[in-house]
C-alpha cells in the first residue's frame, strides 16, 4: 500500500499560503494608507496644475516655467534638456509634413475640413517595429547631481550610478505596441464632444546592435485621428509625465484637446485611487507588469515619444478615406463582408529624454533609402493579427494531426516485440517532449490571449492527444520490451526473500508426528555424470526451495517506469519556464539559446542511429515516419526562423534556419544508409560490440566457407532432363529425401560463374546469392564492390547456416525469433 505520510507537508505549506494573514504588521499597514493618502494629495495638486496650464508654458524661461508648471521635472534646478524641446518639435513637424504634406500642417491647427484628408488609420491598436538611429537633432548632455537620485538603502544612500536605460549606441531595432484600453481605467476612454482625440497606452521595446541595450518600458499618451499624431510619455517619482503631456502639443488645438483628454481621464483614476479600487501609489508606472510595484532602486532615464502615422503603402490601387474606414470598421466589428486585404501600418518615431540628453529617430526616408532599410516603423493591426494567428494554427493543428497519423502507423507496424526492441526508446521520448512542449506552451499562452483561446486550445489538445494517448503509451511498450536487455547490463541486484524453514522430522515439537524416515537403502538416488555408481540425495542439502509469487523483476520495471515518467514531466516544465525566461534576456543571447534548444530538439534521430549501430539492426522505423517526422517537425522551426510575418515577431534567422536544415537532412541520410549499406558503415569493427552479421560474404573455401547447408551438394555432377516426361520418372524413383536434406537449404546450379540458387524456404521461390569461388573470384569480380554490398542485403544466412529472402526473413522474425527451418533461436535484427 502507497504511503501518504509524504502529502502532509505540501498539504500544510498550502494552508498557511492561502490562510495566512497579511504579513505586513498593523503600523505597517496604517504607514501604507498614509503613504497612499499623500501620493493622491500630490497627484490632485499636480491635476490642478494642469488645468491650469496654457500653451507655451513649457517654452517659457527656466524660472517662468517652474512657477508656472509647478510639477516634478521642471525644476530650475534639476538641469532637464527642456531647452532642447523647440527644436524636437520642430523635427516632429518636419516628419508630420512628410507624410502628410501642407495639408497635415494646416489639420494641426484648425482640424480636418473633410477634403483631401488622407486615408489613415483611426484605430492604430497593433505592433510596429523597424530600426532607429541617433537624430541630427542633438541637446547637450544634461549636468545633474547624481547623488539626488541616489537610492536610500538599509544604511544610508547608496552609491550614486549612471541612469538606467541611457542609450549610448548609434543604431538598432526598436517596437511599439499599442493598446486601444487605457491603464488602469476599464470603462469607455472617448471623452464626449472630442472624438479626434483618444487615450492610448504603448509598450516602447528597444535593442542596440552592440548588445548593450536590451530593454521595455509602458508609456501613456493621446493620439489625434485626423493628423495620425501620438505623443507619449513616462511616468515616475522624479518626472510627472502624464500630468505635462498637452505641453507637448504642436499647436493650440492639439494642446487644447490632449488637456481634456488627459484632465477627464486622470481624474477618474485619482478617484479609483481615492476609492480603493486602485492601491498602486503610480498608476502611470512605466514597469511592463501593470500589477507589479516592483522597480529598480536606481533611476532610469525618461521618455517623450512622438509618432507620425504615414500613409499605408498600397500593393494596387490606393484605397478612399471612406474605404479604409469601412474596412477597418469591419476589422474591429465583422459583419462578414469579403474584404480585400488590409493594409500594414507605417509610422515615423522620435523619441527624446530630457534627463538624460538623447535623440533617436526611426530609420527612414528622406535621410535613408529604402535599399538602406530605410523604412521607418511599420506592422499590422491587432485585428489582422489575431486573423492571421487563427490560420497559421490551423495549419498547425494540421501538422499535428499528421504528425500522430504518422506515429500510429509506426504503432501499428511495430506491434510484436522484436520490432519494439530495435526502435531507440530515447528517440520516441524526444518525440514526445516536443509534444508536451507544445501543449503547456499553447495552455499558458491561451491564459493571456483569450481572442484566439479556442484554436489554441484545439491545438493543445491534439498535442496532448499524442503525448498522452499514444506517444507515453509507445513509450511504455518499448520500455517493457527492453527491460531484459537493461537488465543484462545492469549489475546483479540480489534478491532478498524470507524462506519458509523446510519441515524435517527432528524439527518438529510434540506432540508433532511426521512420516518416518526413509531407509538409506530406499532414499531416492541419482546417476552422475561419470557413471560411476549410484550416489543418494542428501535431502537436507536439497531443501525445497521458496516460491515468489510476485516477481521482483515486473516491480523493478514498473517502479522505474514510474520514476522515468516523473523525470520527463519535471524535464518538460523546467525547459517550459527556462524558455519563458530566456525570451527576455538579450537579442543575442536568445537567439543563442533557442536555436540551441532547437538543434537539441531536432537530434532526434541520434539515439536511433546510436542503436542501429550497437544492435547492429536495420528497418528499425519506418521510412515514412522517418521523413514525415522530419518535415513536420521542421515546421514550426521554418515558420519562427524564415518566416517575417511571424505572429511572435520573431527575428528571421535564415542561417540558424539552415543549420537546422541540414543537421536533420544528415541525419535522415545517416538512417537512410544504414537500411541500404549497413547499420556499422561508419564505425570502425572495435568501436561497436560484435554482433551476428546477417548478410555474410557466402565463400566456397573450405576453411571459410560460410555457405548454407546443402550447398555442396551441387558439386555433384546433374543431369538435365530433356523432356518433362523424363523429369517426372526421375522424381518416381529417386530415393527419398533423409531428415537432414529437410533441414538444409538445397543449392541449384547456375550457369553464371560465382553465383548459387537456394531454395528460401518461407516463399518457397527461387533466391539467387553472390558467392566467391575457390579461386576468389566473383560474378562481379570485387567483393566489396557497392553491387556486391547491394546484392548481400537481398539474402539473409541465420547462424545456423539457413538462408532465406531479406523480406521473408524480415518478416518472419517481426512475430519470432526461431529459425524457420531448424525452429533454433535467432538474435535479434
Amino acid at each position: 500500500m502507497a504511503d501518504r505520510r509524504n502529502l502532509i507537508f505540501p498539504l500544510i505549506f498550502l494552508l498557511w499560503l492561502f490562510l495566512s494573514p497579511d504579513p505586513r504588521p498593523p503600523g505597517a499597514q496604517l504607514a501604507a494608507q498614509k503613504h497612499i493618502h499623500d501620493v493622491i494629495a500630490r497627484e490632485q495638486h499636480s491635476l490642478q496644475v494642469l488645468q491650469n496650464s496654457s500653451y507655451g508654458d513649457v517654452l517659457l524661461q527656466p524660472q517662468d516655467r517652474e512657477s508656472r508648471l509647478n510639477l516634478t521635472g521642471f525644476e530650475a534646478d534639476r538641469g532637464y534638456a527642456w531647452d532642447a524641446l523647440p527644436s524636437v518639435k520642430e523635427r516632429v513637424g518636419q516628419h508630420l509634413q512628410y507624410a502628410l504634406g501642407d495639408w497635415g500642417l494646416q489639420a494641426l491647427e484648425y482640424g480636418d475640413d473633410g477634403e483631401n484628408s488622407p486615408p489613415l488609420y483611426k484605430n492604430i491598436t497593433g505592433r510596429i517595429f523597424g530600426r532607429w538611429v541617433r537624430s541630427k537633432v542633438q541637446p547637450p548632455v544634461p549636468q545633474l547631481n547624481l547623488s539626488s537620485y541616489a537610492p536610500q538603502g538599509p544604511f544610508g544612500p547608496l552609491k550614486p550610478r549612471q541612469f538606467n536605460k541611457n542609450v549610448t549606441s548609434q543604431e538598432g531595432e526598436v517596437s511599439l505596441e499599442f493598446f486601444e484600453r487605457p491603464e488602469p481605467d476599464p470603462v469607455q476612454f472617448q471623452i464626449p464632444g472630442l472624438a479626434n482625440a483618444t487615450r492610448i497606452n504603448a509598450e516602447f521595446k528597444l535593442e542596440s546592435d552592440d548588445g548593450e541595450h536590451d530593454w521595455s518600458i509602458m508609456t501613456r499618451g493621446v493620439y489625434f485621428h485626423d493628423v495620425g499624431q501620438a505623443y507619449l510619455t513616462t511616468t515616475s517619482h522624479k518626472f510627472d509625465g502624464v500630468f505635462m503631456l498637452p505641453q507637448l502639443a504642436l499647436s493650440r488645438r492639439t494642446f487644447e484637446e490632449a488637456k481634456a483628454v488627459m484632465n477627464s481621464s486622470l481624474l477618474r483614476t485619482i478617484q479609483y485611487q481615492i476609492d480603493g479600487r486602485i492601491d498602486s501609489s503610480n498608476p502611470w508606472s512605466p514597469t511592463i507588469d501593470e500589477n507589479s510595484e516592483f522597480q529598480s532602486p536606481y533611476p532610469a532615464c525618461e521618455l517623450v515619444i512622438f509618432v507620425q502615422q504615414l500613409q499605408p503603402s498600397w500593393q494596387a490601387q490606393p484605397y478612399s478615406t471612406t474605404f479604409l474606414s469601412f474596412l477597418e470598421r469591419e476589422l474591429r466589428f465583422p459583419t462578414g463582408a469579403f474584404l480585400p486585404k488590409a493594409p500594414n501600418m507605417h509610422f515615423s518615431l522620435l523619441a527624446f529624454s530630457p534627463d538624460c540628453g538623447y535623440v533617436l529617430e526611426s530609420k527612414g526616408e528622406p535621410e535613408y533609402a529604402p535599399q538602406q532599410g530605410g523604412t521607418h516603423l511599420g506592422g499590422t493591426k491587432i485585428q489582422v493579427l489575431h486573423n492571421r494567428s487563427r490560420h497559421h494554427l490551423i495549419i498547425f493543428s494540421a501538422s499535428l494531426a499528421l504528425q500522430l497519423a504518422v506515429l500510429i502507423n509506426q504503432i501499428r507496424d511495430a506491434c510484436t516485440p522484436s520490432t519494439r526492441s530495435k526502435i531507440s526508446f530515447y528517440t520516441i521520448a524526444m518525440l514526445a517532449l516536443g509534444d508536451g512542449f507544445c501543449t503547456m506552451s499553447f495552455c499558458v499562452t491561451s491564459l493571456f490571449v483569450t481572442s484566439v483561446w479556442v484554436n489554441l486550445i484545439s491545438t493543445a489538445f491534439i498535442s496532448f492527444l499524442s503525448v498522452s494517448f499514444f506517444g507515453m503509451r509507445f513509450l511504455m511498450d518499448i520500455w517493457a520490451v527492453q527491460a531484459p536487455e537493461r537488465a543484462r547490463r545492469e549489475p546483479d541486484r540480489p534478491v532478498t526473500t524470507q524462506d519458509r524453514p523446510l519441515a524435517m522430522p527432528g524439527g518438529l515439537p510434540l506432540p508433532v508426528t511426521s512420516a518416518t524416515p526413509n531407509r538409506q537403502d530406499t532414499a531416492p538416488v541419482f546417476m552422475p555424470s561419470d557413471q560411476e555408481g549410484l550416489e543418494p540425495i542428501d535431502l537436507g542439502a536439497t531443501a525445497a526451495l521458496p516460491t515468489n509469487t510476485n516477481n521482483p523483476q515486473t516491480e523493478l520495471r514498473i517502479q522505474s517506469f514510474g520514476s522515468l515518467y516523473t523525470r520527463f514531466y519535471l524535464l518538460l516544465l523546467g525547459t517550459l519556464f527556462l524558455s519563458l525566461n530566456a525570451s527576455a534576456w538579450p537579442s543575442p543571447a536568445r537567439r543563442l539559446y533557442f536555436t540551441a534548444l532547437g538543434m537539441a530538439y531536432l537530434s532526434f534521430w541520434l539515439p536511433q542511429i546510436y542503436r542501429n549501430v550497437q544492435r547492429n539492426c536495420r528497418k528499425a522505423l519506418l521510412r515514412q515516419f522517418v521523413f514525415g517526422q522530419s518535415i513536420l517537425r521542421f515546421v514550426p522551426f521554418a515558420y519562427f526562423f524564415g518566416y517575417e510575418a511571424n505572429v511572435l515577431f520573431a527575428e528571421v534567422n535564415y542561417r540558424g534556419l539552415a543549420l537546422l536544415a541540414g543537421w536533420v537532412w544528415i541525419q535522415v541520410l545517416v538512417l537512410i544508409s544504414q537500411d541500404i549499406i549497413g547499420p556499422r558503415w561508419f564505425v570502425k569493427k572495435d568501436w561497436a560490440p560484435p554482433a551476428y552479421d546477417y548478410h555474410p560474404i557466402l565463400r566456397l573455401d573450405e576453411e571459410g566457407s560460410t555457405l548454407p547447408l546443402g550447398a555442396s551438394q551441387v558439386s555433384a555432377p546433374t543431369v538435365t532432363a530433356s523432356s518433362p516426361t523424363q523429369e517426372r520418372r526421375r522424381s518416381s524413383v529417386a530415393e527419398p529425401s533423409s531428415p537432414l536434406d529437410r533441414r538444409t537449404s538445397s543449392a541449384k546450379e547456375t550457369k553464371e560463374r560465382g553465383k548459387r540458387v537456394f531454395d528460401c524456404a518461407i516463399c518457397m521461390q527461387d533466391l539467387e546469392v553472390p558467392v566467391i569461388e575457390v579461386d576468389g573470384r566473383t560474378s562481379d569480380g570485387n567483393a566489396s564492390s557497392p553491387a556486391s554490398l547491394l546484392a548481400r542485403r537481398n539474402y539473409m544466412v541465420t547462424p545456423c547456416r539457413h538462408i532465406f529472402h531479406s523480406s521473408c526473413l524480415e518478416g518472419w522474425m517481426k512475430y519470432r525469433l526461431q529459425c524457420p527451418n531448424c525452429r533454433e533461436g535467432l538474435p535479434p535484427l
